[in-house]
């Protein structure tokens, strides 16, 4: 980061890059350089915490903590540079497998939908075999027409979303695709 930069979005690239700073400069005993970089951490902090509070709570948790129990022991009178330069590289080595962008695929959406839809088929099995079961069986016209309606319901759902998100109706903001 430049100093007096201004930057209206933060990743936690930013977040990693001031954290190996702090390191580098701990390590040449530019302590103020590294106060400085782990304040600037902090700055940045609310903007990207909630990348890290999703996907690992006790590495969250350990950012609020540990950047403000490094800073005091660099600016406490009787300065701990190795244990601040080891929380500082230990957060560092915990944050760098969550810069990687993680996205979902079709495949992911395809597999969401086959456990959903064997989900539904197991539940629709199971009250079938419930109804013959209690000699109810002429009550099984019931869960299909249920079945029935929720196939219809979705498609006009769905259908309705689609024709939303791919024209200028007013349904979602133009260009929202």
């Amino acid at each position: 980061m430049e100093e007096g930069s201004q930057k209206n979005t933060y990743s936690l690239g930013d977040v990693t890059q001031l954290l190996q700073g702090s390191a580098t400069d701990i390590e040449k005993d530019d302590i103020d350089s590294a106060v400085d970089k782990l304040n600037e951490i902090l700055t940045i902090w609310p903007n990207v915490e909630g990348e890290v509070s999703t996907r690992d709570s006790k590495l969250y948790g350990d950012m609020e903590t540990k950047v403000p129990t490094a800073i005091s022991l660099l600016q406490s009178k009787k300065v701990n540079s190795e244990e601040a330069k080891g929380i500082v590289s230990d957060l560092n080595t915990r944050l760098l497998p969550l810069i990687d962008d993680t996205g979902y695929t079709t495949w992911d959406a395809a597999l969401i939908l086959l456990r959903e839809g064997l989900e539904a088929l197991l539940i629709v099995a199971t009250l079938l075999s419930f109804l013959k079961k209690i000699g109810q069986a002429d009550k099984q016209k019931w869960i299909w027409t249920g079945v029935g309606g929720g196939f219809s319901c979705q498609f006009h759902i769905g259908g309705h979303n689609q024709y939303c998100l791919l024209t200028d109706h007013g349904c979602v903001k133009p260009g929202i695709y």
